[in-house]
């Protein structure tokens, strides 16, 4: 019998790689290169590594973008407040760490002061008058911004085409998820750019449309299409793309479970710049989570495969946490003690049946590490072994409510 990978995950820590929002993957790690050395006879670290940008939203490329929607920046490391607050504050010269334009650069738009959050390693960017109507942005990031120690930005960055505003008419907080969900599942299939064969994701431009198109009906259907609350709208979408991925007959079980992943860590990064949107994290992920599994049938996933789709659901989730914004505090919440647990266990008992919860309880909790740190992972060790031993305790309502 296959060892189960909640299982495996409780004897095993891996680190996983984030998935980058701005059409790229690659493994994320906080833990800056240093280079020891000798000082009066002591010993300290040096850091030689200069800062680099994980994710941001609105992202390169995205349309309908909501006029009232700043711009959020992920960093891999704490950021030079002073670096950071060197920006264009009237005028329009294209002049300081971040640069925000219309028209490529031959000219800037003054910014508000920057706002600066989770240790200093979010930036949070406005233009001073706002964003305009059907406007397309680019920014740009120099090496003026530095981080604590002075290293400047390892990479230069500047969007390629940048994002579009809505117009009056579609600027909806719905519309513009539609948006993020179709460019983050052509990213990851390889459109626009090219289609290679060895594009994880392997979905058509027509698949894709449906699964966007399912989604936006989804929130007709059940009334919430003009909501602006992150907590109704991201797990209803959720809802109506995996019903719609359902239909798609002739994929295989690695293609179907793929296009899992894609999705629960589409809607997950969602949550990254919309704060205003969203009165509870937990809450949200714990809908996500629950009403992803509950779905996982209608997805087209057979009986004997839910377990194993639940478990997959389950850690596109967790690994996605970190490029949706949260510190490692806050990761930390979620993971080795993992507050999605009684979602978890509850969706799959509706799936699965009753004995599926005692099942679960006997092996123990299901356990995974959002964010891909490997200093992360080292520093959680003792608290996982701690939560590890806690489990029964702290479970026993589980349990002993269970019924064979």
């Amino acid at each position: 019998m296959t060892e189960p990978l909640y299982q495996k995950l409780r004897n095993v820590l891996i680190a996983i790689p984030v998935v980058f929002l701005f059409s790229c993957s690659a493994e994320l790690t906080s833990e800056r290169e240093t280079k020891l050395i000798n000082e009066e006879g002591g010993s300290s670290y040096v850091d030689e590594s200069g800062p680099f940008l994980v994710a941001l939203s609105p992202f390169d490329g995205l349309s309908n973008v909501l006029t009232t929607a700043p711009t959020t920046l992920i960093f891999n490391e704490a950021l030079d407040a002073k670096s950071v607050n060197n920006v264009l504050l009237q005028g329009n010269k294209c002049i300081g760490s971040f640069q925000l334009s219309v028209d490529n650069f031959n000219s800037c738009l003054p910014l508000k002061k920057p706002e600066l959050l989770n240790q200093g390693q979010i930036v949070r960017l406005e233009p001073a008058n706002g964003f305009e109507y059907v406007t397309t942005y680019r920014w740009r990031l120099t090496d003026e911004l530095t981080d604590l120690v002075g290293n400047t930005l390892t990479d230069n960055y500047t969007m390629l085409s940048g994002f579009t505003t809505a117009d009056s008419g579609k600027d909806t907080l719905p519309s513009q998820l539609a948006e993020e969900l179709r460019k983050a599942l052509r990213t990851e299939a390889g459109y626009p750019l090219y289609r290679s064969s060895a594009a994880q994701l392997q979905l058509s431009e027509a698949q894709i449309e449906a699964l966007v198109e399912a989604a936006q009906q989804e929130l007709q259907n059940s009334g919430n299409a003009y909501s602006l609350k992150l907590e109704v709208l991201l797990p209803s979408m959720l809802q109506g793309s995996l019903k719609r991925l359902g239909t798609f007959g002739t994929m295989s079980l690695n293609q179907r479970q793929t296009a899992l992943e894609a999705l629960t860590g589409g809607f997950v990064r969602m949550m990254l710049g919309k704060e205003e949107y969203l009165r509870s994290r937990q809450t949200l992920l714990e809908d996500l989570l629950r009403d992803g599994i509950l779905e996982l049938q209608n997805a087209g996933f057979t009986v004997s495969q839910l377990g194993s789709a639940a478990d997959l659901h389950y850690q596109a989730l967790m690994k996605n946490l970190e490029a949706a914004g949260l510190g490692p505090n806050e990761i930390l919440q979620f993971a080795p003690t993992s507050a999605l647990v009684p979602a978890f266990v509850e969706a799959l008992e509706a799936t699965e049946g009753k004995g599926a919860r005692r099942e679960r309880l006997k092996i123990g909790e299901p356990v995974a590490l959002g964010g891909s740190s490997f200093s992360l992972l080292q520093q959680s060790l003792g608290l996982f072994a701690q939560s590890s031993m806690n489990v029964t305790s702290s479970w026993s309502w589980w349990s002993t409510s269970t019924t064979t």
